[in-house]
């Protein structure tokens, strides 16, 4: 089980992310989804919000895409079309 990778700092930081960091993380995260089991994405989805506060918009896209996943089955095998 691969953790979930950490997104960089937010705009809001001292240390904030450049843009080309954030578009690194997206690719980043997005390959991480791809291969995480239904467990580690329900786990993500549950860390993400931090209680008192809205979502901000990293987390909120990570939320989001977390569910999308979580609505679509893994591709682990593809599908064979039967021979003639």
């Amino acid at each position: 089980m691969a953790p979930a990778p950490k997104p960089p700092a937010e705009f809001d930081q001292p240390d904030a992310a450049t843009t080309e960091e954030w578009l690194d993380f997206k690719g980043i995260y997005s390959t991480w989804l791809e291969t995480a089991t239904d467990e580690e994405i329900v786990a993500e989805m549950v860390a993400i919000p931090v209680e008192g506060r809205p979502l901000s918009p990293s987390e909120a896209w990570r939320f989001h895409q977390c569910e999308l996943r979580r609505r679509r089955p893994a591709t682990k095998t593809s599908a064979k079309k039967p021979k003639e």
